[in-house]
């Protein structure tokens, strides 16, 4: 009995189910609520784990790590896992690098960053000294011929540089 090779992929064809999109999407849903459903309770049990004192602890540590952070000036208080960051600092890079500090430790679901920027008022002259330096300092900048105004606090460039 010999059965032809048409024959048998038109049988195969026939018996093939590929299943749908809503199919597809419906098994999809199910994996997804399985798998959180399943992880869901492991993960917030080991949230919880976690000590306040603990997470103030280990939230002060990283931040004396840091130089560009005043951690000796920053109050860090901590609730449920919630992280209130508090005090002043010089400039608002300090600020922001200290609540991304806070959000890297462990157990800390969420951060208030609540620290204060104080302005700092300077002489014009100084602000103008300290901007050319950092033009200067800079590979990208050095060799502009770029000129520095300051007034009433004000920094402007004038020059001309490729772009």
């Amino acid at each position: 009995m010999t059965i032809s090779k048409r024959r048998i992929r038109k049988q195969f064809k026939q018996n093939r189910h590929f299943p749908t999109v809503q199919e597809s999407t419906a098994i999809l849903r199910f994996v997804a609520f399985f798998v959180l459903l399943t992880l869901y309770p492991v993960l917030a049990v080991q949230a919880r784990d976690i000590k306040d004192v603990d997470i103030i602890l280990a939230v002060e540590r990283q931040l004396q790590k840091d130089e560009g952070v005043p951690a000796h000036l920053i109050d860090v208080r901590t609730r449920d896992g919630i992280v209130t960051l508090s005090g002043p600092v010089e400039n608002l890079l300090a600020r922001e690098r200290a609540a991304e500090i806070a959000a890297t430790i462990k157990g800390v679901r969420s951060v208030i960053n609540l620290i204060d920027v104080l302005s700092i008022i300077r002489a014009d002259a100084e602000i103008r000294t300290d901007v050319e330096h950092a033009l200067l300092d800079d590979p990208a900048t050095d060799l502009f011929d770029v000129k520095v105004n300051v007034r009433d606090r004000r920094v402007t460039l004038t020059g001309r540089v490729d772009s």
